[in-house]
């Protein structure tokens, strides 16, 4: 391996850290910034704006919502900030509908099967099954933590850097945009 990417800025931290205990590695580079949406196949959401939002999760007591993990996934951090920010999730956690998944791909099947009636997801997974509009909201950027993914080049390689360059790039920024990532500058 000559270059690792992460769906977080941790563990490309930690091998950098560990390059200053003899692993040759480079500084971790942010390459993209995930989005995290509120995805149903059994609900409309298209037309909600956040306040109606937080008024459907909360008022609908028979629904399960789903994210993934906060302590091990950076999309369950962000869920759970989010909804602490809408001042709902102590009161969906009292009531037991928080359904906690190991990570983003366990959050996003148990809400693409129709086992919970909500699921906070990626918005790269929803871009990547096509999903239907009334099938999802994109929440504002702002109204989470960022979720940063970064890499991190391991080797000295021209390929390894090349590839990093090419990450960073319009081109290759252009594309993560495309797969339902936002662009980072650097």
């Amino acid at each position: 391996m000559i270059y690792f990417l992460s769906a977080n800025q941790a563990f490309p931290a930690k091998l950098a850290d560990a390059s200053e205990q003899g692993v040759k590695s480079h500084e971790p580079f942010t390459y993209a910034q995930g989005q995290l949406a509120l995805y149903s196949i059994t609900r409309p959401l298209n037309e909600l704006n956040p306040k109606a939002l937080a008024d459907i999760l909360t008022s609908d007591t028979n629904s399960k919502i789903t994210i993934a993990n906060p302590k091990l996934a950076p999309y369950g951090a962000s869920a759970k900030s989010y909804l602490q920010t809408q001042k709902i999730y102590d009161t969906l956690e009292q009531q037991k509908r928080i359904i906690q998944a190991e990570n983003i791909g366990q959050t996003f099947q148990y809400a693409h099967t129709g086992n919970v009636d909500y699921g906070f997801v990626a918005q790269s997974q929803l871009v990547a099954i096509n999903a239907k509009p009334e099938q999802f909201i994109t929440l504002a950027p702002a109204s989470y933590p960022a979720i940063l993914q970064d890499g991190i080049v391991i080797d000295d390689s021209a390929v390894a850097t090349d590839f990093r360059n090419y990450l960073l790039s319009t081109a290759g920024q252009q594309y993560f945009s495309r797969a339902g990532y936002l662009t980072v500058q650097q």
